[in-house]
């Protein structure tokens, strides 16, 4: 059957945010309009760190049970060596993920960036503690964090996607009325 016109707006910004993932903006004029074009960039962005704190969380499990099962010295330290480096990671996710949170605060659509900017603080929260765990060598605990940040990261971006996608049927409705007392 017919899927309403929001659904296949929603299925369309999907397919262009998938099509253009590692693209930049050399293509912006052909996505819409300029908060269209914002939202889609920060969706790829959000999308990326959540897969990057997935990776993490995942080392992080492996090393966990390593440090664990350890029985001699060789492997206890490789797996510590491994651990600095997830710790040198997380801290890397931090920063990108700053970078991010103050690109939208600097928006020009802050209004309708003000939903995910909620959920970016919240993942903030959860990855800063991720890495707090991580420095006191509390793997476990840095691990749920980390999840927690990793779900709140897909939660800013499945809302930014949702919120696009309405904004953009209602362009639509708007353009097919401003037609209509046209003709």
């Amino acid at each position: 059957g017919k899927s309403s016109p929001a659904a296949q707006q929603l299925k369309q910004l999907e397919l262009n945010s998938k099509k253009n993932r590692y693209e930049t903006g050399s293509n912006d004029s052909r996505s819409g309009s300029p908060l269209r074009r914002e939202a889609l960039e920060l969706l790829n962005r959000l999308r990326d760190l959540a897969r990057r704190q997935g990776d993490a969380n995942r080392s992080l499990k492996q090393i966990d049970l390593e440090l664990r099962t350890a029985q001699d010295n060789p492997r206890r330290e490789a797996a510590l060596n491994h651990l600095k480096r997830l710790r040198e990671q997380q801290q890397r996710l931090l920063e990108d993920l700053d970078r991010l949170r103050r690109r939208v605060d600097r928006s020009q659509h802050q209004q309708a960036l003000s939903e995910a900017r909620k959920q970016l603080n919240d993942a903030r929260r959860q990855l800063g503690k991720a890495s707090e765990k991580l420095t006191r060598g509390q793997v476990s605990q840095a691990v749920s964090a980390g999840i927690r940040g990793r779900q709140q990261l897909t939660r800013a971006g499945d809302r930014l996607r949702r919120q696009a996608a309405g904004r953009f049927a209602q362009a639509t409705r708007s353009l097919r009325r401003k037609a209509r007392q046209i003709a």
